[in-house]
């Protein structure tokens, strides 16, 4: 008797389940954004760094023989190595120049584009570093986090 009265009382619950969910109305994103300006320079590292996330693309697929899902931001992982690199010199530096594709730019001109990136791209820093002692790198050291 048990049996019989469960499918009916299933059916019911998922009924109502179902009739009580309502599609919340989701306001379209109107931000048009910003008209982010580059100069010749700093046009010449995005083709750069589009090469350099490809390269990075290619070598974590490679990599991955597990089949496991992956979730990078390229962006982020330039700013990384584009910021590291200022401490480096010599050897060091030039694999740094070599990897990000920006052999012939010089530590400042590669500082200024990222400089540009994270001051107009959308979204605030959630924590900025600052080495006043550092004359190479006068700008702010900004990171996204929680």
């Amino acid at each position: 008797m048990n049996l019989l009265r469960k499918p009916p009382l299933l059916l019911l619950l998922l009924i109502t389940g179902f009739a009580s969910c309502k599609k919340a109305a989701v306001a379209p994103n109107t931000n048009k954004g910003k008209n982010l300006v580059l100069t010749a320079v700093e046009q010449q590292k995005v083709t750069a760094d589009n090469a350099f996330t490809l390269k990075l693309f290619k070598n974590l697929d490679s990599a991955n023989t597990g089949g496991t899902n992956l979730f990078v931001s390229p962006l982020s992982v330039s700013f990384a190595l584009g910021m590291t690199s200022n401490g480096a010199n010599g050897a060091t530096l030039t694999a740094f120049k070599n990897t990000l594709n920006f052999a012939g730019l010089s530590q400042a001109q590669v500082n200024d584009y990222y400089n540009n990136l994270i001051t107009n791209l959308p979204g605030q820093p959630s924590f900025c570093i600052r080495d006043k002692g550092n004359e190479q790198r006068p700008y702010p050291v900004c990171g996204y986090g929680k």
